[in-house]
């Protein structure tokens, strides 16, 4: 359980993937929050090369 005084010493994303890959044994559901960032940041560049390929045809 993540408490508000945990939540409040999160400053930034990196931080609370820290915190979360570290406590992943407490909390196994961790590890798809964990997931779920990666998968977006792999879509990210995926999408803007889809904008630009649209643009093109």
């Amino acid at each position: 359980m993540i408490t508000e005084e945990v939540i409040n010493s999160l400053k930034t994303n990196t931080n609370l993937l820290n915190y979360l890959n570290s406590h992943q044994d407490a909390n196994p559901s961790y590890q798809s929050v964990i997931d779920t960032y990666d998968y977006e940041q792999e879509l990210l560049p995926l999408q803007a090369k889809l904008v630009n390929f649209q643009r093109w045809v």
